[in-house]
């Protein structure tokens, strides 16, 4: 980096004569004047030192030169300004050849062009909506991102998807992907796909859009039970059933049941405590110690911290005398008292968790029934929530 840097803004060679070549050196470094190389040439007659500056401190080397009366002569400049003529006469020419060389070499690390090897069950509109999600597309620069990392969320978001491969081959993005043999098993699984319920519930409305319904509403089922059968009957003039076909079965029930809560709050509730029990003092000299004899014996399971002070006078004088206390800590257990106010943020905390539960499995409350009943020893919150479940494939 530091050679391209040379090479656009140039460099000039001096040759400095006499004896003083070394003080010279010196003055440089105090005027911030950077050598890029020294090259020292020691003969009989004379002595010699040639030194490579940049241009835009070659006239200040001349000035100091002249000043302390050393002989500096300039053998040649290299770089771009001395070869360019242009260069030389138009800064602006320079500084817009650098801003254009810099903006192709950002450019250069984009993606322009997405390649897909080896799918056939997903199209390429279909897995670039997917790159689009992961803020993957044309123009984004490569190196923020982590490849590997992109590799395992494309797996897991297909899961037919056995292996993937994604590199950069200079600015195109290739993915090769290998599908797995879990296609002909959905195939196969889709000839008797059914809508069965996920929980007991009393279905109020149901909606066909593929296969025959078995239910109708105001039915009660309970886990397991199909709803809609991914088969539709074929039926001759006279109504007679003549056959089936497979089909996969779509649709969407709405079922309600009500979930029972009978949650307890001990009020009086025995906890494991740190404690401190004793400490004990003592004094240590070199590597004896001595401490007081009265101390509660230590256990295993107990924990020890040991402290080490030392005395203005000890250190003033330099005497090896350290000072030591170790507190001494154990586990133990002890009743708790809580109050009404804890009790209930444990159960509003509860409450909390059940209502994501039932978000994730694309259930509603519809109805609370709770009421909080509390003695002396325990806090009870009983009753129930009436939930709608929807039923979807």
């Amino acid at each position: 980096m530091r050679g391209l840097f040379e090479i656009l803004f140039g460099t000039s060679v001096f040759v400095l004569e006499g004896e003083m070549g070394e003080r010279f050196l010196n003055i440089l470094a105090f005027h911030h004047i950077d050598l890029l190389h020294i090259n020292t040439d020691y003969s009989k007659n004379n002595r010699q030192i040639c030194i490579r500056v940049l241009r835009q401190d070659a006239q200040r080397v001349e000035q100091l030169a002249k000043k302390h009366r050393l002989g500096v002569v300039c053998l040649q400049e290299e770089g771009i300004p001395r070869t360019c003529s242009l260069c030389r006469r138009h800064y602006t020419f320079l500084i817009g050849a650098i801003s254009c060389f810099v903006f192709l070499m950002v450019m250069s690390q984009g993606i322009w062009k997405i390649e897909f090897v080896g799918n056939s069950y997903h199209s390429n509109e279909a897995l670039l909506s997917y790159l689009h999600t992961r803020n993957i597309g044309y123009g984004s620069i490569r190196f923020f991102y982590r490849w590997e990392k992109e590799e395992l969320c494309l797996r897991k978001r297909y899961a037919d998807i056995a292996w993937c491969s994604m590199n950069v081959e200079g600015c195109k993005l290739r993915i090769c992907i290998t599908e797995g043999e879990k296609i002909k098993k959905l195939k196969k699984c889709r000839q008797s796909n059914n809508l069965c319920a996920s929980h007991d519930a009393i279905i109020k409305s149901i909606v066909t859009r593929s296969g025959t319904a078995l239910i109708t509403a105001g039915t009660r089922v309970k886990k397991g039970d199909i709803l809609i059968e991914g088969k539709i009957p074929y039926q001759n003039d006279a109504g007679e059933i003549t056959g089936t076909r497979r089909v996969d079965a779509k649709g969407e029930a709405v079922g309600i049941y009500r979930y029972p809560i009978g949650w307890r709050f001990d009020l009086k509730k025995e906890e494991w405590v740190t404690q401190k029990i004793r400490k004990r003092f003592g004094i240590m000299v070199g590597q004896q110690s001595i401490v007081c004899p009265w101390f509660y014996r230590v256990k295993k399971q107990d924990v020890v911290i040991t402290e080490y002070k030392t005395g203005i006078l000890w250190n003033l004088f330099k005497i090896p005398i350290i000072k030591f206390d170790k507190i001494c800590y154990q586990k133990m257990k002890k009743e708790k008292q809580h109050t009404m106010n804890e009790a209930k943020r444990a159960f509003k905390r509860k409450l909390h968790y059940l209502y994501k539960k039932f978000d994730k499995n694309r259930s509603k409350i519809i109805e609370k029934n709770l009421h909080i009943e509390h003695n002396k020893r325990e806090v009870l919150l009983k009753g129930y929530v009436t939930v709608k479940i929807i039923f979807q494939k």
